[in-house]
């Protein structure tokens, strides 16, 4: 019988309209700041990267499908044969398992991080995928990772 694991995750974070005031008073003081005292590059960064921020939060669909079988690890619309994989481990975020990082044996895309559901489990996913490859010992997310989830980016 064919193991197969199969989970959704949102690729966008619910904000509050308090964060995008924030955001937006935040990003109008840089902007302010850099005619100030004549950093205009600066300036016209600050100007134009909400304007590109909104515009790839709107083309990125609300979720990504997650795959992974005996033969494929499929993430949307990327495939990756499962006998590609070199490492795999989980990392956790305040003691809860919050993603599976694989490393791939091919040149492009080396490096996959795939947020997990509440609905995986992990220790039965651990076990499947140990039998392809090795796991590295747990990590917790970096810094700018946490950073990144508690500011919803």
């Amino acid at each position: 019988m064919e193991k197969e694991f199969f989970w959704t995750f949102n690729t966008r974070t619910k904000k509050s309209k308090s964060w995008y005031i924030i955001a937006g008073i935040v990003i109008l003081l840089l902007i302010i700041y850099g005619l100030v005292y004549k950093i205009y590059a600066m300036s016209f960064v600050f100007l134009i990267l909400p304007l590109l921020y909104f515009k790839t939060e709107s083309r990125i669909p609300p979720y990504f499908e997650v795959r992974i079988n005996e033969n494929w690890i499929v993430i949307w619309n990327m495939s990756y044969p499962i006998d590609s994989i070199k490492n795999f481990w989980i990392r956790k975020f305040r003691d809860k398992p919050f993603s599976l990082r694989i490393l791939l044996n091919t040149k492009s895309f080396s490096l996959l991080d795939i947020p997990l559901s509440e609905k995986v489990n992990v220790a039965m996913l651990s076990d499947f995928l140990k039998e392809y490859t090795e796991e590295e010992a747990e990590q917790n997310i970096g810094f700018f990772e946490k950073m990144i989830v508690m500011l919803k980016i």
